[in-house]
């Protein structure tokens, strides 16, 4: 049995746009249940309204990432 995703499980609200590493740590669940990942590929067209910020969106994402790694290291997304 496997927890759910713990990032920004504490219920804290994103007050702004903000690139988060949420589906990187969806993607670890899947693979801790065994469940097999494929490519699809996607059409992608850049914005020119978006609010992402190169900088500290790159930050925020690798400091997730990082959690989720150490979450998994751990064995924080496991019940048993």
């Amino acid at each position: 049995m496997l927890r759910s995703a713990r990032l920004y499980a504490s219920g804290q609200a994103l007050t702004s746009a903000r690139v988060t590493a949420f589906d990187v740590e969806l993607f670890a669940i899947a693979r801790l249940k065994g469940m097999r990942i494929v490519m699809v590929p996607v059409k992608w067209t850049y914005g020119e309204q978006s609010k992402v910020n190169p900088a500290a969106d790159s930050f925020h994402n690798l400091r997730d990432v990082l959690t989720v790694v150490v979450n998994a290291k751990l064995g924080r997304y496991r019940t048993t």
